[in-house]
């Protein structure tokens, strides 16, 4: 996957918004398996921050960061590198179901949905997991910035509002709510909004020809950015 994939939705936003959208093509696993690619959305972000108002004519005054799947993933484990290293913490979240545990000792009765999953079978998820994570000294199950979901709450009480996407055969499904009730107790603003019989890549679909619900989740995500 790659920016030219995503412009299907990403157009859309620039287009229907009217702002400027950075997609950044991120190094990919397994040449380059973890932390190669939140090192370089890391340094992407950095230098729109410093630089886009005098080299693009751009005034960062306000970041959204969005990202599916994977992408979800990065914009969190980014937001809390900002949040730890006291630098611009982005104004929102846009995460459409985002990988949010990437544990070896992981399961939840949503991901049963992999065994049929057409995009993301439990064979995929967990070759694409391995590859990402093949140091084998990584702690998948407490790193933050590789599982998200296992932030404490000193960390979560610092992020911007987090609004999530995810559809109900989604293998991320339960992930995503869980994630959203640790966002609750942690006194955040956060929305969830749950698609019906909707699985993963949501986002990938909205084209001519394509599938009704995933224009429900790009009308839902650009009102979201609206916000």
């Amino acid at each position: 996957m790659s920016s030219a994939s995503h412009q299907v939705y990403t157009r859309k936003w620039a287009k229907q918004l009217g702002i400027p959208v950075f997609s950044i093509d991120y190094r990919l696993a397994p040449k380059s398996p973890y932390p190669d690619a939140l090192d370089d959305v890391w340094q992407a972000y950095n230098w729109v921050i410093n630089n886009a108002k005098d080299q693009l004519g751009i005034n960062p005054a306000q970041i959204i960061l969005a990202g599916d799947s994977a992408g979800g993933n990065l914009a969190l484990a980014l937001t809390y590198k900002c949040i730890i290293s006291n630098f611009r913490i982005p104004d929102g979240l846009l995460l459409g179901y985002p990988a949010l545990n990437l544990s070896k000792k992981h399961y939840t009765p949503s991901m049963l949905f992999s065994l049929e999953d057409f995009l993301v079978p439990h064979t995929f998820l967990k070759l694409v997991r391995n590859y990402y994570t093949a140091d084998p000294s990584l702690d998948l199950d407490n790193d933050i910035f590789i599982s998200p979901i296992a932030a404490s709450p000193d960390i979560l009480q610092h992020l911007p509002p987090v609004r999530i996407l995810v559809g109900q055969n989604d293998p991320f499904h339960d992930d995503c709510y869980r994630f959203t009730e640790k966002l609750i107790d942690a006194g955040r603003d956060v929305k969830l909004k749950e698609y019906e019989g909707t699985p993963h890549g949501a986002f990938s679909f909205c084209f001519v020809g394509g599938v009704k619900e995933s224009y429900d989740v790009l009308h839902q995500s650009i009102e979201w950015l609206r916000e």
